[in-house]
């Protein structure tokens, strides 16, 4: 049985949904989300690298997009995960060439480091997503 959608939050036929506040407990909130949805077939790697990077893009949106966000999880029976933040800020998140002793900045290079694909997609002149894809099921044994 499916998870029951909470506050702003929908279920969708191959996914979920949640609308999120341009507030600093986004991120947890997302992570929460992750955690309550993810597959109990998967691996405790793959929860951690999905709930860490979902914070990322969360945060990001949060940080930097300063407007609200849509939070979309789908994980199909291909057993991958795809996590998409929207946000309606202009500018293009990039990966940041940052030096050790900076303390941000990092958000996109775990996400290029730790996704097994990742991108940008603007669907309007004025929202932008944010995308990752991440495995969600344990692989078949011998």
């Amino acid at each position: 049985m499916p998870p029951t959608p909470r506050n702003d939050e929908r279920a969708e036929p191959d996914g979920h949904v949640a609308l999120l506040p341009a507030a600093p407990a986004s991120a947890t909130t997302a992570r929460h989300l992750v955690r309550r949805l993810f597959p109990a077939s998967a691996t405790a790697d793959q929860r951690a690298t999905a709930e860490l990077l979902t914070t990322e893009l969360v945060a990001n949106a949060v940080v930097h997009a300063r407007t609200p966000c849509r939070l979309r999880l789908s994980c199909p029976r291909d057993g991958v995960l795809r996590v998409e933040v929207s946000d309606r800020a202009a500018g293009m998140p990039t990966v940041q060439d940052i030096g050790p002793s900076e303390l941000d900045g990092r958000g996109l290079q775990l996400v290029d480091a730790l996704a097994t694909q990742w991108g940008i997609t603007r669907s309007t002149p004025a929202e932008k997503t944010v995308w990752f894809e991440t495995p969600c099921r344990r692989a078949a044994g011998p």
